[in-house]
């Protein structure tokens, strides 16, 4: 494969990730959810995987409407494999306000960094994620709790 071809799948893997970073903040879960291939994993920590749009998406809707999340997407790594496959790692910055109501939300730092270890699968002329791995790698001690993972220290 010619270096153009490797630097063109990276640009639609990131393309991919970025998207799923907006779609997070803007509650747009059937956008979050066709970022993923039909059959796709997601595996988040302390929580059985979710297979397939349906599951993920239903997960998404069930997020309560007075939490404010932005993921902040940092540095992103793209190995292609082939014309059909890439692998990434990347690390997110995560800002959650809880009981949001409007306006400027209050911060005192971001809440989570988190790495995301991914497996893209070409369909059509979209790379989508087909297994999407989860790992906390750093966590505020006053931060808010993710779905189904409380933060041990607001314990």
């Amino acid at each position: 494969m010619d270096f153009n071809a490797m630097l063109q799948i990276e640009a639609a893997c990131i393309r991919t990730l970025n998207r799923y970073a907006i779609a997070v903040g803007e509650r747009d879960h059937a956008t979050f959810a066709s970022l993923f291939t039909e059959d796709g994993i997601w595996q988040r920590p302390q929580q059985k995987p979710m297979n397939g749009r349906a599951e993920i998406k239903a997960f998404m809707d069930g997020q309560g409407p007075t939490t404010l999340v932005r993921h902040v997407n940092g540095s992103v790594r793209i190995d292609v494999v082939d014309d059909g496959e890439a692998r990434s790692i990347s690390y997110t910055t995560v800002y959650n306000a809880e009981n949001f109501s409007g306006g400027v939300a209050p911060m005192t730092g971001p809440d989570y960094v988190v790495e995301y270890r991914d497996i893209f699968r070409r369909i059509g002329v979209e790379w989508l994620i087909a297994r999407r791995d989860t790992f906390l790698i750093l966590r505020a001690n006053d931060a808010a709790g993710l779905p189904g993972i409380p933060n041990p220290a607001k314990s």
